[in-house]
């Protein structure tokens, strides 16, 4: 059976179906506009690496804002009395401070995006992730490997949701 047995609506609609592709369905390039076939068949586009995607100004400016806030929240929660043994600590204040270094981290992750001038969504999300990433290996290096991994997961998702936030400025004042 050939397309020419098929009656036209059918071959017309055969024909739409192979050549749905269009220039939306490829990503964007940098500059934003969209891709085309023949930039494709060039091979003129290469992807950006994530490495290069990641603005490691603004993330050492959040990672000094995150480090300096969470410095200046301990003196000013303990002030001179600080605590020499883990049964010191009260439990009502872990309890509070982990809010003050979730919001922070979220906060500084967000920093990290918006300075960086990231305007997509993974981008920020690269950068923001990476204030956690590094505050997770920093965790690690004093904790072990168990609170290394969940350290360097759960701060770097911290701050990435951060990060993702930190966008939004950027997108609604274009």
């Amino acid at each position: 059976m050939t397309q020419q047995d098929f009656p036209n609506t059918q071959r017309d609609l055969f024909n739409t179906q192979q050549d749905s592709t269009t220039e939306q369905d490829f990503p964007n390039k940098e500059d934003g506009s969209p891709l085309t076939q023949q930039d494709l068949q060039n091979k003129q586009y290469t992807r950006p690496s994530p490495h290069s995607r990641i603005k490691w100004k603004g993330v050492l400016v959040g990672l000094s804002f995150l480090f300096i806030s969470l410095i200046l929240s301990v003196m000013i929660a303990f002030g001179e009395n600080l605590p020499t043994s883990p049964s010191d600590i009260p439990i009502e204040f872990l309890t509070y401070f982990s809010m003050i270094i979730t919001a922070l981290t979220i906060f500084a992750g967000s920093i990290s995006a918006y300075l960086s001038g990231s305007k997509k969504f993974l981008e920020g999300a690269l950068n923001g992730g990476m204030v956690g990433v590094i505050l997770g290996f920093i965790l690690g290096l004093a904790g072990g490997a168990v609170v290394f991994l969940s350290g360097i997961l759960i701060f770097g998702s911290i701050s990435m949701i951060g990060g993702i936030i930190g966008i939004f400025p950027r997108k609604l004042f274009k």
